[in-house]
């Protein structure tokens, strides 16, 4: 404002009000420009990582010795009895379970349960077992692991635990499910089994001469105590976990000498369900659904979805969300004691920070509700496959699928199914990026990069593969992650598509799908382990899901402009 002042270094004010700036002095008027907003985001996200890890730890100390548990066999109403020295009476405990469940006839389950317990004198703690508890542990079988007991302590500021390792607990059910129907496992092996004189295993009454048992070196008289891992307490209980071809039995032989283990190969066995039937079956729907997708009004339906047809995906995404999938397993893999509900929390958590602050006020609130929608259809996701396979760790989700496809929770269960739409609601309810800076969009697309990693791991049966390589060939262990980083690649460009069309839909029409899916995800995975379907059908489903996607995308990838609705008869 106005002119320097000539020859004056004490010139007064201006008219304007204001002073002239000595020469050579830095311009102070000139405003800072603001932080741009990813930075406030990322220290936001900085001091709450801080604030988590550094308060979100309790100090455990190992000062309770434990002596023992009893009974070794245990049903629903029991109690367990916790045996130790100088424990603080008339105090509540915490009991935790942390192992495998050996089940007959079914693949073995991973446990990690809390329970509480009393400790009504200072030589024992005890611990009622409801069958609330027996459903949660996975009602029958034989657990092996580890047990925890642990109390509070203002003093240490942190927790005061015992050990025991290698817990060996029999869960026995108050009833027996009925026998599966077909030839029996004794019966294929060539076997007849009874009752052991101490109820301590099978005792083996005659084999079948040709045998598989007899081939084995089975021979009468001898006590089959363990079938990989299970103690056999019953005749029903004399069965393999599905699709396996070796099997190790412990048996006891008459003349003594203790325990000793038999290898025993299932290749070649009948199956209880005949393959033949269930082929028909599956051609003739195929063949049904290959019909309505081609040549159906299904197919109609599909060209109005699907157009305008999407455009191709950049290489530098596929490849980016791929590698960041390997970095998402590889970090889990590093942290076992880290599940996927805290890492879906977080995931989730971001990307609804990421809405509210790219929202305005006006659409702050819509915000919000869309953020609330993806965390119930995330949480009913995860619930259903924690169901199914009742664990959230990352390895033992996988360890329980398989590398297999039609092995994977996705494709052999509709509770599985249903998960795998729920990870894909969770991502159409985002933040509304249709008009967002490229900034934005860009933090979102690695959100849902680390969203398909996670919906891969849970229902996709992650990156399996390379443990079986590892066991073969332990320098090749990195090739098994291919598949899985193609796999979470394809889906994080799905997601992105769900992302951008859900930003058309309400943000109250979201929520009420995100809930009535959640409810029929959790519904249907409890359905499905009721029904005990037996593992045939459930490859037979699994196999179909995989054909009819594959048909899907074809049918996708050729979609035509819109031609008028044909009528429902001419599929027929």
């Amino acid at each position: 404002v106005g002119s320097p002042s000539s020859g004056r270094d004490d010139a007064g004010p201006r008219a304007g009000g204001f002073v002239d700036p000595p020469p050579h002095a830095p311009d102070i008027r000139r405003v800072s420009p603001p932080l741009p907003k990813p930075l406030w985001w990322l220290c936001l996200a900085g001091a709450i990582a801080v604030v988590v890890g550094g308060c979100g730890r309790e100090v455990e100390a190992d000062l309770i010795r434990l002596q023992g548990v009893s009974p070794a066999r245990v049903q629903p109403g029991h109690r367990l009895v916790i045996s130790g020295a100088e424990l603080p009476a008339g105090r509540a405990a915490d009991i935790r379970l942390e192992g495998v469940l050996h089940r007959p006839g079914r693949a073995p389950r991973p446990v990690d349960w809390t329970g509480r317990g009393t400790v009504p004198t200072r030589e024992r703690v005890e611990l009622p077992l409801p069958a609330s508890t027996f459903r949660a542990l996975g009602e029958w079988g034989t657990f092996r692991g580890t047990m925890q007991v642990g109390f509070g302590s203002d003093t240490l500021g942190g927790r005061v635990v015992g050990r025991l390792e290698g817990v060996v607990l029999d869960l026995v059910p108050s009833s027996l499910p009925a026998p599966a129907r077909g030839p029996s496992f004794a019966t294929q092996l060539g076997l007849e089994l009874g009752p052991a004189d101490d109820g301590e295993g099978l005792l083996v009454i005659r084999v079948v001469p040709g045998g598989r048992a007899e081939a084995a070196g089975i021979e009468e008289g001898w006590v089959l105590l363990e079938l990989d891992g299970l103690r056999l307490l019953a005749t029903d209980a004399f069965s393999p976990p599905p699709d396996v071809g070796l099997v190790t039995l412990t048996v006891m032989r008459p003349n003594g000498g203790g325990p000793a283990s038999l290898r025993l190969s299932l290749e070649g066995l009948e199956d209880a369900i005949p393959r033949r039937p269930l082929l028909l079956v599956q051609l003739a729907v195929l063949g049904w659904l290959f019909a309505a997708l081609f040549f159906g009004p299904t197919g109609a339906w599909i060209d109005r979805l699907t157009l305008p047809r999407v455009r191709r995906a950049a290489w530098p995404h596929a490849v980016g969300a791929g590698a960041l999938a390997v970095v998402v397993r590889c970090a889990l893999g590093a942290f076992p004691s880290v599940g996927l509900d805290g890492v879906l929390l977080a995931v989730v958590g971001g990307r609804v920070a990421v809405g509210v602050l790219h929202a305005d006020r006006s659409t702050r609130l819509g915000a919000w509700v869309r953020g609330g929608a993806a965390l119930v259809a995330a949480l009913g996701a995860l619930g259903a496959a924690t169901l199914a396979l009742g664990t959230t760790a990352p390895a033992a989700l996988e360890a329980a699928q398989g590398p297999l496809p039609w092995a994977w929770i996705a494709l052999r269960s509709p509770g599985g199914a249903l998960a795998a739409v729920g990870f894909g609601l969770t991502a159409a309810c985002g933040p509304r990026l249709v008009e967002g800076s490229p900034r934005t969009r860009a933090l979102d697309d690695l959100f849902l990069g680390a969203l398909a990693a996670l919906a891969v791991i849970a229902v996709g049966g992650g990156a399996s593969a390379t443990r079986g390589i590892e066991d073969v060939r332990p320098a090749l262990a990195p090739v098994g992650f291919v598949p899985f980083a193609v796999l979470a690649a394809l889906v994080t460009l799905v997601f992105r598509r769900a992302r951008d069309r859900g930003a058309l839909a309400r943000a109250w029409w979201l929520f009420g799908a995100g809930v009535a899916l959640a409810a029929l995800a959790v519904g249907a995975a409890v359905g499905w382990s009721e029904l005990r379907v037996p593992a045939d059908i459930e490859r037979a489903i699994g196999e179909g899901l995989l054909a009819l996607s594959a048909m899907l995308t074809w049918r996708i990838m050729t979609a035509h402009p819109p031609a008028p609705a044909r009528p429902l008869h001419a599929m027929l």
